[in-house]
């Protein structure tokens, strides 16, 4: 089913996950934007918004700000997109009720491979926009809530999409893809970094 067709047969959810500096809004203005208007619910989108000049410094008021966003947009049954860096609990959470809610639900892992290379990509960004990039601590410990958190939405999602963007010269390579919790395709030279995460899922 291609995004257009789940966006008309129900209630559509498309949620883009990455660490910090992974390229999720690259992503999602490549193959979300240019396909479904949707609404985006992004913390950083809403951080660098509400407060422009320091936005680093009310990460968490964002994110309550993003959770209440789309929770009403969920209550209201309407298809929208969200940016994540997926390292919280309510971000299974908030997929489960989507799905009991009758929602087509799809979710975009956007992967670098590792923790040192979204620290090193978030400051290399802020140096050429001029946007504070988090702490190397905080983006590690994004990192690693991630990757404990994204395989046990496997069986949450109707399609998950593995994306790897921390490759020179290969920029968002489809990597791998799951449907309805098994997966279905998968690259010849998948990277080692999605054969660890997604061991359990991977076995023959």
């Amino acid at each position: 089913m291609t995004a257009e067709a789940a966006a008309v047969a129900a209630p559509f959810l498309w949620l883009v996950a990455g660490a910090d500096a992974a390229g999720k809004s690259h992503y999602h203005r490549r193959n979300v934007a240019t396909r479904l208007r949707l609404p985006l619910v992004d913390p950083g989108r809403i951080a660098r918004g509400r407060w422009p000049r320091a936005p680093e410094r009310h990460t968490d008021e964002a994110r309550h700000r993003a959770a209440a966003t789309r929770d009403a947009l969920l209550a209201a049954r309407r298809s929208f997109a969200v940016e994540t860096v997926f390292a919280s609990a309510a971000d299974l959470d908030f997929l489960a009720r989507a799905k009991e809610a009758g929602y087509v639900t799809w979710l975009t892992l956007v992967g670098l491979g590792s923790a040192d290379l979204a620290v090193a990509r978030a400051y290399l960004r802020a140096r050429e926009t001029g946007r504070p990039a988090p702490s190397p601590g905080a983006i590690r410990a994004g990192d690693t809530g991630l990757r404990e958190r994204v395989p046990s939405a496997v069986p949450l999602v109707d399609r998950l999409m593995v994306v790897d963007n921390g490759e020179r010269g290969r920029a968002l390579r489809d990597v791998l893809l799951f449907e309805h919790g098994r997966a279905t395709w998968r690259a010849r030279d998948l990277p080692d970094w999605a054969v660890v995460l997604f061991a359990d899922f991977l076995r023959d």
